[in-house]
C-alpha cells in the first residue's frame, strides 16, 4: 500500500530528517520538493501564531496537491531572562541562525545567575482540507550551562543541559524521545493514527 503523504513547511534539512524519522509511516514532502515556494516570514508574537501563519500560507500555495500540511515553530525560553529569547530564538541577535553569537550573548547575560532553568518549546500546526487547524505542543526542560560545549552542535544545544548532559552531545535517538519537537511530533502521530 502506498504511504500517505503530507507536506512539512520547512527547508531545514535537520528538521526534515527528524520529522521523517518520527512520521516514518508517512511520506513527508518538504519545501525542498517545492523550490518555487517562498520561505514564510515569521512575523507573529507567539510560537503558535508563527506555526499557524506558516501552515496556512503553505497549505494555500500547495492547494492543488490536496495534501495536508504541517509546520513548526520552536524557541528557547529562559526563566531568568523573562522567557527570552523565546519566539525570537532564531533571529535574536539580528542575524538569522547566527548560533555562535546567540550562545555567547546568552552566556554573557547569564553570568553569575543562579536560576539556570529554561525549556525548549515547540508548536506543530496541522491542517487538512475541510478541517480546523490542530496544534501540538512539546516541552523539554533544560538548564543553561555556564560554558559552551566543545563539540559541534545545532542552535542553542551547545549551551543547553538536559539532566546534566549537553543537548548537542546526546545520541540522536535519545534526543528525539525527549526533545520538544520530538514530543510534539509524537502527539501529532497519535492524532494522525486515531484519524485513520
Amino acid at each position: 500500500m502506498d504511504k500517505k503523504k503530507l507536506i512539512f513547511a520547512s527547508s531545514n534539512k535537520d528538521k526534515i530528517k527528524e520529522v521523517q524519522n518520527i512520521l516514518s509511516n508517512w511520506e513527508v514532502l518538504s519545501l525542498l520538493d517545492f523550490p518555487n515556494l517562498p520561505e514564510v516570514e515569521e512575523t507573529e508574537s507567539t510560537l503558535e501564531g508563527n506555526a499557524i501563519l506558516k501552515v496556512e500560507m503553505i497549505f494555500r500555495m500547495t492547494a492543488a496537491t490536496g495534501l495536508p500540511v504541517i509546520s513548526d515553530d520552536s524557541g528557547l525560553f529562559i526563566d531568568a531572562l523573562d522567557g527570552a529569547p523565546g519566539v525570537h530564538s532564531a533571529r535574536w541577535t539580528g542575524i538569522h541562525r547566527d548560533y555562535d553569537t546567540q550562545n555567547a550573548k546568552v552566556l554573557e547575560l547569564m553570568q553569575g545567575e543562579t536560576n539556570r532553568s529554561a525549556c525548549y518549546r515547540t508548536v506543530i500546526s496541522y491542517i487538512e482540507t475541510g478541517k480546523a487547524i490542530e496544534n501540538f505542543i512539546g516541552e523539554m526542560p533544560l538548564e543553561i550551562a555556564c560554558k559552551e560545549s566543545e563539540k559541534d552542535g545545532f542552535s542553542y544545544d551547545k549551551i543547553a543541559l538536559y539532566n546534566g548532559q549537553y543537548v548537542n552531545e546526546m545520541p540522536l535517538e535519545e534526543k528525539a524521545k525527549v526533545s520538544s519537537r520530538g514530543l510534539a511530533l509524537e502527539k501529532l502521530l497519535e492524532f494522525l493514527n486515531s484519524d485513520e
